[in-house]
């Protein structure tokens, strides 16, 4: 008789750890402590190990699941599925439960040997025992003892406070991808996250329908993104996507087979598979699909809600325009730091100066490869750079900048616009205080130099940043930098 499969969803943990650390090595990391909350970035020249810190985050992910809550759900299913008879104990149907879930443990109660047994498999291996003598120890007690007993003893077998870095963690290692698995791993993301398989039960049937019936919305806010904030067109027309799952319909359920992502090309009228557009479009829809089912799923459902997510993308600028990188970033701050703060965060390890969000240089770390301590990674603003090995290490900040580290080491004046350039450059001629004058572009962009200027504070102190009258901070991005200074 083929078992009939019921899945638990037991309650995630909240938790509001924000920094990794590593004490045992790892590949070619000895140590490391790093900050993941919000968009943090990785910078360091090639085989400096930043592929190796983001493999490492993504392995170390745990479980999420409330273990007394996991107990409870089991200990009442395990008595609910017999008929008491006079001479012993008889199973109604026969039953597997699973754990559904993102975490990375898989827990099942098992009957077997026309149930004279039934089998627990758990965090701490299997276990096999004597389903009569199970059920004789139990026969006599009312149901809230046996409930406690029951937890009591096989609690090792479901303990998932063992957590690690308390993120679920979505990889995305573009430079080890082709244009032909890059859908296939979004599917194995989404059926993960949206707890959704292929087993043909009641309660994943449910969950199938109702990530149908959320699709139109999703493939909406997805295309807005395209259109309004990556502003993704071609010869003027939009390219939009069609996020499809396939199912197949059995006598009493629905089986899920994939999701299918299609793209529509609206200057040429053609409509196509992903892996047949650009290798960059590639990589851009697939991370804008995960974010924008994630915020989807936070906002309309409670128990998301209780979950960090960690976006980790490895080279995010692969064959992408600069522009279109620039708005990627842009997309990524307001997610992280404005829109769902402490629930997406996104980590990058980049050779790109688009990819850096300036308003957050404080979450931009230097990786490096010392002989004898093996990967490193040190904050910006905690960096020496007189410790430097390869002065292209910090190109990319550099260049985002549009000055060097070495130029924050002299006096310095900060203006807002080619104008006032023009006119102090005027008056330095006459009185020869600055050599160094420095256009932000506008107020709002004050941020980064704010916190450049107090890295080097202790080698320079005649700075000047002149602003227009009607400066208001609550207008600049990350203003909680500036109440420092």
């Amino acid at each position: 008789m083929e078992k009939e499969t019921i899945l638990i969803s037991p309650k995630y943990k909240k938790s509001q750890k924000k920094i990794l650390e590593l004490n045992e090595k790892y590949k070619s990391i000895n140590k490391l402590k790093i900050d993941v909350s919000g968009y943090t970035v990785l910078v360091g020249e090639n085989a400096s190990g930043k592929t190796n810190i983001l493999d490492w985050i993504y392995m170390e992910q745990g479980s999420y699941i409330d273990c007394d809550d996991l107990l409870e759900q089991f200990s009442k299913s395990f008595f609910w599925v017999f008929d008491r008879k006079k001479n012993g104990y008889k199973l109604l149907k026969d039953h597997q439960y699973k754990v559904s879930g993102i975490n990375n443990l898989e827990v099942i109660l098992e009957f077997l040997n026309d149930n004279e047994d039934y089998r627990i498999e758990g965090t701490d291996g299997t276990v096999i025992i004597p389903l009569k003598s199970e059920l004789d120890y139990y026969k006599d007690k009312d149901d809230k003892k046996k409930e406690k007993d029951f937890k009591s003893q096989y609690k090792n077998f479901f303990e998932f406070e063992k957590r690690k870095n308390d993120f679920f963690t979505l990889l995305f290692s573009f430079p080890k991808y082709n244009m032909n698995n890059l859908e296939e791993i979004v599917n194995n993301y989404l059926i993960k996250v949206l707890e959704i398989d292929a087993l043909s039960t009641g309660n994943n049937t449910r969950a199938v329908f109702k990530v149908l019936s959320i699709l139109p919305e999703i493939n909406n806010n997805i295309n807005e993104v395209l259109r309004e904030k990556l502003n993704l067109k071609k010869d003027g027309s939009l390219l939009k996507i069609n996020l499809q799952l396939d199912t197949e319909e059995t006598e009493n359920s629905i089986k899920v087979n994939k999701f299918k992502i299609f793209v529509i090309d609206e200057a040429e009228g053609t409509v196509f598979p992903l892996k047949y557009k650009s290798a960059g479009l590639n990589n851009i829809i697939a991370v804008v699909i995960i974010v924008e089912f994630l915020k989807y799923l936070i906002t309309k459902y409670p128990r998301y809600n209780e979950l960090r997510f960690l976006i980790a993308i490895d080279e995010p600028e692969l064959h992408l325009h600069p522009y279109i990188q620039s708005k990627l970033t842009n997309y990524f701050y307001g997610v992280t730091n404005e829109e769902f703060k402490n629930k997406i965060n996104v980590i990058v390890a980049t050779h790109s100066q688009n990819m850096l969000c300036l308003d957050t240089l404080e979450k931009v770390y230097i990786v490096n490869y010392i002989k004898d301590k093996g990967t490193t990674a040190t904050k910006l603003l905690d960096y020496r750079t007189s410790e430097v090995t390869d002065i292209n290490v910090l190109k990319p900040i550099e260049d985002a900048l549009g000055t060097t580290f070495n130029e924050f080491r002299l006096p310095m004046l900060i203006v807002e616009g080619e104008e006032e350039v023009a006119l102090f450059r005027r008056v330095n001629g006459i009185f020869n205080k600055f050599s160094n004058i420095k256009c932000i572009k506008g107020k709002t962009n004050i941020a980064p130099y704010l916190i450049m200027i107090n890295k080097y504070k202790d080698e320079q102190k005649n700075s000047i940043i002149l602003l227009d009258a009607d400066v208001e901070l609550n207008d600049i991005k990350s203003v909680e930098n500036l109440k420092r200074f």
